[in-house]
């Protein structure tokens, strides 16, 4: 199965942030492979295709971190683009605010899949909702002008009290997600 470890969001934040791609894809259907409301989450962890064996180790990892951990608040707010100084734009996202105890889950998510043989982040992580990836940047001037019109905006804010292993099953029309298992942040 292709898997990955993430935060789900409140559907109220989905609604928001689903109104507000639709909005930018009125600007622009052609050039950007836009988000559906299913596909908004906040990833902590890709670990690509694995066997049921390595998904049963991935289990026992991720409840042996999230049953100590507390809940924590999500803070969605403003915009911007991956990579960040560059004409070759290829993603669009959502800021989420840099709260120490979810970079703390990623962190510990992150060294314990590394135990289990998956390559560890050579990055930072900064937190994101991918709103759209980039086709071709030849026409993103409009969109661009936009997301830059709310790189300050405030989408919302929950609390994180579940984390999520997900499989993502690639069809022609895009990702399927389904629920694998879900980890309380007690």
């Amino acid at each position: 199965m292709r898997a990955f470890i993430a935060i789900d969001l409140d559907p109220a934040i989905k609604a928001t942030l689903a109104d507000f791609i639709r909005r930018l894809r009125k600007i622009n259907d052609r050039d950007v492979s836009w988000s559906g409301p299913e596909g908004l989450h906040l990833t902590l962890k890709f670990l690509g295709e694995i066997s049921e064996a390595k998904a049963a180790e991935v289990r026992r990892a991720v409840a042996s971190i999230t049953a100590p951990a507390g809940r924590f608040p999500l803070v969605l707010k403003g915009t911007g683009v991956f990579p960040s100084n560059s004409k070759f734009i290829r993603v669009l996202w959502a800021g989420i605010f840099e709260q120490p105890t979810l970079m703390n889950l990623h962190r510990e998510i992150d060294f314990a899949m590394g135990r289990l043989s998956f390559i560890t982040e050579s990055h930072p992580f900064h937190p994101h909702l991918t709103l759209g990836r980039v086709r071709t940047a030849l026409r993103l001037h409009d969109v661009l002008d936009e997301m830059d019109r709310h790189k300050y905006s405030d989408f919302g804010q929950m609390t994180a009290a579940k984390v999520t292993l997900f499989e993502s099953r690639l069809q022609p029309t895009g990702a399927v997600y389904r629920i694998v298992e879900e980890f309380p942040l007690a």
